[in-house]
């Protein structure tokens, strides 16, 4: 399971308890995911932080209840899960404009509906072949970005690139919760048999940066293109990989010849169990 269906897992399980009290800590088990890294994923799939996107549910359930029934909005506030008359009130007119009686008399109209991940990132796929393979998703499309990027050289050049790609990433705030960012990485060289070196390139996307301040990364542009997306960890990417293979047999598309990448969606955990997404190019036949 990919981390997009992992963000709307923990999605539909907010929905059920959306009007009650939540701990937003406890969210991330949902998805299977350390609390920093579930809050940068979250806003980069949903482009509200994970509280923003609580509170927006919550005023929209409220403007229905304010449109369409005589609840006073005290009862309005607390039904919704807010703490109190004042806080709903303050939160309602911040992202509606309206106070809540400003928005009964004039009768106006709020909606934030609950997101849908899977439609918004992933195209509908065969269903024969995705019974088959499950985890492998079609993505709509990786639209152009701008990267940051170092290439490691060695006989373990992933932990040279990524340590490097990862701190200085950290003293410019990338990584933080609304950052937006994404992290890539993929073989620059490739290893060649008999010769234990070789190179790994890691990307950070960047938005508007023109110089990175230090002389080891460098900034350019990828033009993106379509992507089978498969989630594993670093222990066991040597078979995901394969598994790609056997996948683009069956399925409706050949190999594209774009970058392949690997997407580092966690790196806070040991080196074995640190989150990818494979992101393999394709074409369609």
């Amino acid at each position: 399971m990919n981390y997009i269906e992992r963000i709307q897992m923990s999605i539909d399980f907010m929905e059920t308890i959306l009007i009650q009290e939540i701990n937003l800590q406890d969210i991330p088990e949902h998805a299977y995911m350390s609390v920093s890294t579930y809050y940068r994923i979250f806003y980069n799939c949903v482009g509200v932080t994970l509280k923003e996107y609580i509170r927006n549910r919550r005023l929209d359930i409220a403007s229905k209840l304010l449109a369409d029934t005589d609840m006073k909005i005290m009862e309005v506030a607390f039904d919704t899960g807010f703490e109190s008359h004042e806080v709903f009130s303050r939160n309602f007119k911040k992202v509606t404009g309206f106070s809540p009686l400003e928005f009964r008399k004039n009768k106006k109209y709020y909606f934030y509906g609950k997101v849908n991940l899977m439609d918004k990132f992933f195209e509908i796929e065969d269903q024969k072949l995705l019974k088959k393979y499950p985890d492998i998703r079609i993505l709509k499309e990786l639209a152009p970005i701008d990267v940051a990027y170092y290439v490691g050289y060695g006989k373990n050049p992933e932990n040279e690139a990524n340590k490097v790609i990862i701190e200085w990433a950290k003293s410019k705030g990338l990584l933080d919760e609304k950052s937006g960012t994404k992290i890539f990485g993929f073989n620059n060289p490739n290893p060649t048999p008999g010769k234990e070196e070789y190179g790994y390139e890691v990307w950070i996307t960047v938005n508007g940066m023109d110089d990175t301040g230090d002389d080891r990364i460098k900034i350019k542009k990828f033009a993106g293109g379509k992507y089978a997306l498969l989630s594993t960890n670093v222990k066991e990417v040597g078979d995901a990989w394969k598994k790609f293979g056997e996948w683009v047999k069956e399925s409706e598309y050949d190999y594209g010849t774009h970058q392949w990448l690997e997407e580092m969606v966690s790196f806070n955990e040991t080196e074995e169990d640190i989150g990818l997404t494979l992101y393999m190019p394709i074409k369609s036949k």
